[in-house]
């Protein structure tokens, strides 16, 4: 499920620990706040459906897993200058 993409992002790269993000805060792989309506640091959403994510030069590090592919509505998934893998 999306939320579950979502925190599993959170959870396999540092954001889930970053202090210079807003959001990306997750119990498991529930959400603590709704990324849609919140305001998560590059997060944009369209009818409650992530559409981008915008998270270039923020020194992310970690992997990107395959759930990503649970964000269905993806349209822009940017994160340059970040190391990351997967």
């Amino acid at each position: 499920t999306e939320p579950n993409a979502i925190c599993d992002l959170c959870a396999s790269t540092n954001l889930c620990t970053k202090t210079d993000v807003v959001g990306w805060k997750c119990a498991g792989n529930s959400p603590i706040s709704d990324y849609c309506t919140g305001a998560w640091t590059g997060v944009t959403c369209s009818v409650s459906s992530v559409t981008a994510l915008n998270l270039n030069q923020l020194k992310i590090s970690g992997t990107i897993t395959s759930s990503i592919q649970h964000l269905s509505s993806l349209v822009t998934f940017s994160m340059y200058s970040n190391s990351l893998s997967g």
